[in-house]
């Protein structure tokens, strides 16, 4: 029985994805996962797994690996925020905090036991978009927090949450919706963007629906919501053909009644996680788990990842990295350590995502929006990077001489391209014996390594 290529290169590498398939029983249950089936579940749902995450998923059933991620989710971080997190919103570093806070994240991102945990604290923060913008980075740092106590939870209750939340407030002019003269920003983005989309609600449900969050304010010093009952409109109100004296909540929950959100909330999560075009009768079938759970992610979530085509070898590949995941995966295919992975921010804001500054309320875009001749250029100098201290920090442990690389086999390259390219690929060697450090830079530059 052949080892992994991480055990027989010496323990540096066993954390990270340095790597190769997992060694293989010489029988194995027919259901289980096959070593392809297991990378692709947890690059879709992780930040360039590692070996140890992989070999995790080999014996177990698609429906097996699936549960066994679903319920290792994490509802705290893994790394102990710093302690300014929990400081005076009205905070006097609130720009050293904003330059720190990306980092922050990336650091629970390359560490955390549940990688899909914070790919869903991704997705909710590029769906409830709030930024720097116009929000400080306490109360960022604070609803980053709430996504990940809510990441796989009841999407009603986190509506309900995000709307007195003092990121979303602030960001969208909450405190500015006055009985007298209401502000249509947070209804609205509500409706289109939160949970119904564009064309399943009318001008004059925004309109009404805005008079019923009037009167809820945030104050900006405490970070304390409350409604204020003289600055709210307590008048009839018609919205989505429901009239009545609504209050904000009153709202949130006719929209969370209407049939489209299932489907709205649903084909999100699939262009995320299953492909760029959902199939309509397996998206239904998800869409009835979603609805028959009472608007329960984890169930949702669920059956998306069973879903045939989430299994379909011809579906591997047809995502693209996002900058960040692609930056952590490079830093941890490379072995490199978390702490350094923390100062590689700046480069995800280079490729065009700066976390915590979404580009405007709508969020990424994502999928081919991430690659253009500027992303490209960035990407690929930070696997120069990567390597770089690859070369300087890791290899030396594990070279027979200083100055040397480390020889491998064909079979051992066959492995590294798996794990590596989620498409079937031909490494083309370059003159004499194939090493580590030149198969590892040779594979990371395939343009395939941008795909998941």
């Amino acid at each position: 029985m052949r080892r992994p290529i991480a055990l027989r290169f010496g323990a540096a590498l066993c954390v990270p994805l340095i790597l190769a398939l997992a060694a293989f029983p010489a029988v194995r249950p027919a259901a289980a996962l096959t070593g392809d089936e297991a990378r692709h579940l947890a690059a879709r749902t992780g930040f360039g797994p590692t070996a140890a995450e992989i070999d995790a998923l080999l014996p177990l059933t698609r429906a097996q690996a699936v549960d066994t991620l679903l319920d290792g989710l994490r509802t705290t971080p893994f790394v102990p925020p710093p302690d300014w997190v929990n400081g005076s919103p009205v905070d006097p570093d609130n720009d050293i905090h904003k330059q720190a806070l990306p980092g922050i994240w990336y650091g629970e991102m390359a560490v955390t036991p549940s990688p899909l945990t914070e790919r869903l604290v991704l997705f909710w923060h590029n769906h409830f978009v709030s930024s720097f913008d116009k929000v400080s980075a306490i109360y960022m740092y604070r609803q980053n927090a709430l996504f990940r106590a809510n990441a796989a939870g009841s999407f009603g209750s986190l509506l309900h949450q995000v709307a007195r939340d003092p990121a979303m407030m602030l960001y969208l002019d909450s405190n500015s919706n006055h009985g007298s003269t209401p502000n249509e920003n947070f209804a609205r983005e509500m409706m289109e963007l939160f949970t119904l989309g564009e064309g399943n609600y009318s001008e004059t449900d925004v309109r009404e629906a805005a008079r019923a969050f009037t009167g809820w304010h945030v104050d900006t010093k405490t970070g304390i919501f409350a409604v204020n009952a003289k600055d709210h409109d307590s008048g009839s109100k018609t919205v989505l053909g429901q009239t009545g004296k609504w209050g904000g909540d009153d709202v949130l929950d006719i929209v969370l009644q209407q049939p489209v959100l299932p489907s709205f909330v649903a084909a999100k999560f699939w262009r995320e996680f299953v492909s760029p075009t959902p199939n309509p009768a397996e998206l239904q079938m998800a869409v009835g788990a979603f609805q028959s759970s009472g608007l329960q992610i984890k169930p949702l979530l669920r059956a998306l990842l069973l879903t045939p085509t989430f299994w379909d070898p011809a579906n591997r590949g047809s995502l693209v990295k996002s900058p960040t995941e692609f930056v952590i995966g490079t830093f941890r295919n490379a072995s490199l350590p978390a702490s350094e992975i923390a100062g590689a921010a700046g480069s995800g804001a280079r490729m065009g995502q700066a976390l915590f500054r979404p580009p405007n309320v709508k969020g990424w875009p994502g999928y081919l929006a991430w690659i253009n001749s500027e992303t490209l250029t960035v990407r690929s100098g930070v696997i120069e990077n990567a390597m770089h201290q690859f070369k300087s920090e890791v290899l030396p442990q594990l070279a027979p001489a200083p100055g040397k690389d480390v020889p491998i086999a064909a079979t051992d390259v066959a492995q590294l391209t798996a794990l590596l390219l989620p498409l079937p690929e031909t490494y083309t060697p370059r003159p004499g014996a194939p090493t580590l450090a030149a198969v590892l830079d040779y594979l990371m530059h395939d343009p395939a390594y941008n795909l998941k």
